[in-house]
């Protein structure tokens, strides 16, 4: 493996959370299996609950503030875990403040939103995707390269 591509010269990418509800949670587990991720920071509008979050999983540092997030040099990323009328608002502060952002689904709630979303995405140049991590699950990627020999799929829908 060349060098540029090994694990030991990758940068390290920096997360900040803002939210600590259930969604959040299941974030951190899924984050943990990545050695290239670390998580410095996340932000809740209930202190015991950032305490405790920060806690559980080795955080070192939590804030009420979300602007400490935008503003924070050291966070490259940050994962949006907040109520779905707060997306888009916070979306388009972390972008214009030059983060990257994986919003939990829904990335908003409309279209006229998501356009707005798309716009200032595309002014910033930095990355802006919805959490919808089904479609990179390996179960996932089985059933779509199965169902491909089924023709012109228009819907499937699964129950679990």
């Amino acid at each position: 493996m060349p060098a540029s591509t090994s694990s030991a010269s990758k940068k390290r990418m920096r997360w900040g959370i803002l939210g600590a509800g259930n969604i959040a949670h299941r974030f951190m587990e899924s984050i943990a299996h990545h050695l290239d991720c670390r998580v410095l920071k996340v932000s809740a509008r209930n202190e015991a609950k950032a305490i405790a979050f920060t806690k559980q999983y080795n955080i070192p540092m939590y804030t009420l503030i979300q602007e400490e997030l935008f503003n924070d040099p050291a966070i490259d990323a940050l994962y949006v875990a907040l109520p779905h009328k707060f997306h888009k608002e916070t979306i388009i502060k972390a972008l214009k403040a030059g983060k990257a952002v994986l919003c939990e689904k829904p990335l908003s709630l409309n279209e006229a939103d998501v356009q707005e979303i798309i716009q200032v995405q595309n002014e910033t140049g930095l990355l802006c995707m919805e959490a919808m991590k089904t479609r990179f699950t390996p179960a996932y990627k089985a059933m779509k390269k199965e169902a491909s020999s089924l023709g012109s799929l228009h819907l499937i829908e699964t129950i679990w």
